[in-house]
Formats: structure tokens, sequence, C-alpha cells
């Protein structure tokens, strides 16, 4: 795979796309995106197929009690906030004591989280297996199955380490891209800083 310069990353994530190879394509990725996608998918603790993504999670280097960690972390924040929703509206000491609670039991979660992305031997094929097993689950995945198909990547700008460029689609419509130099090449910056959805939510994309 040549990552020798954003377009041919660009390319080769292209192309992986079109053979349906989802390994090929995250590894096209930059780690700060390969981080997001690992969390987003840490998510599959809870719901239809959770069994089966635990084991998943197990196959690629996360010990079953940090999975099981974001499960009961989950579950303390469904229970949380159930119980703001049954308390007293009006604003009183005890509210205010639930919402802080709340509040912890968000950040215990993230940080259990964390520490599962972190135990992950290798993030791309871990993304990789996710997208599959999200889909195999709902229908839908992380990413668009269509990414970068039939588009052009045009009036790329290289400032030392970072890249920007502009996704120009066949069908009309243009879009910033931006990419990083690592150790293993170019890679794609796909996404900016946002957060981890909140227990429950799924981003789905066919």
């Amino acid at each position: 795979m040549d990552r020798s310069s954003p377009q041919s990353t660009f390319v080769a994530a292209q192309e992986a796309m079109q053979r349906g190879d989802w390994e090929g394509f995250f590894a096209c990725l930059a780690a700060k995106d390969l981080k997001r996608i690992a969390a987003i998918g840490m998510l599959c603790v809870d719901g239809d197929g959770a069994a089966a993504f635990v084991q998943l999670a197990i196959a690629h280097g996360v010990p079953a009690d940090d999975v099981d960690r974001i499960r009961r972390a989950g579950e303390d924040i469904t229970t949380s906030a159930a119980t703001i929703v049954a308390a007293d509206p009006l604003p009183s000491p005890a509210t205010l004591e639930l919402s802080l609670r709340h509040r912890d039991l968000v950040k215990a979660r993230d940080a259990a989280i964390d520490a599962c992305v972190k135990r992950v031997d290798d993030l791309a094929a871990f993304a990789a297996a996710v997208e599959r097993h999200r889909r195999t689950i709902s229908g839908g995945g992380t990413i668009s199955s269509t990414m970068f198909i039939d588009e052009i990547l045009a009036d790329v700008v290289i400032t030392d380490s970072k890249a920007v460029g502009i996704r120009r689609r066949r069908g009309g419509g243009d879009e910033r891209i931006g990419f990083v130099r690592q150790r293993s090449g170019w890679s794609i910056a796909l996404f900016g800083r946002r957060p981890v959805p909140t227990v429950g939510a799924r981003s789905r994309f066919d």
C-alpha cells in the first residue's frame, strides 16, 4: 500500500473501499480517527450482538473485565438518568446532587472506554472487525460503504506534516479533507474533534 503522499493514500483508501476491504480502508486513517472509531465501537457492549462483540474485543487484546466495566458503567448511567427523570423537576440540593453524580458516571464510562481503546493491539484491524460486526447486527456501520468512491482529490496543499485537499464528487459537491504524516506514511484525518456518543446512541451508515 503506497502512502508516500496524500494523493496515494487517498487512492489506497478509495480502492480498498471499492473492493470492500475494511482492513485496507481503516489502515489509511489517522490514529486519532481510529481511536474515535474504536471508542464508538466499544458501545457495542450493550444491545444486540453484545456477547459476540465481547469475544471480538477480547480477540483484539482487550481484557474481558475491562469490557465488562464499560457495560456496567452504561447500566449505571441508564439507572441514573431514570432517577433524574423521576425526581422533583424543581431545582434543589437533591436534584443538583443527582446531576453531579450523573456527570461523574458519564466520566467514568468515558474513562473505561479510553482504557479499553488503549488495550487494542491493532486499531485498524479492530475498527474493521467492529464495522463488520455492526453491519451484521444492524445493517449499517460507522463509515459509509461508498466513501471516496467516484470522487477525485484536488487542490492538495502540504504544510510540514499536515495537508488539506478537496474531495470532489462526480455528481457535484466539494468537501475538505485533511491528512497527517505519521511514521507509517500519510494518513487521512477524516474527523474533527467530536464527543463519543452517549450510551444507546448508534451512528449508522449503509
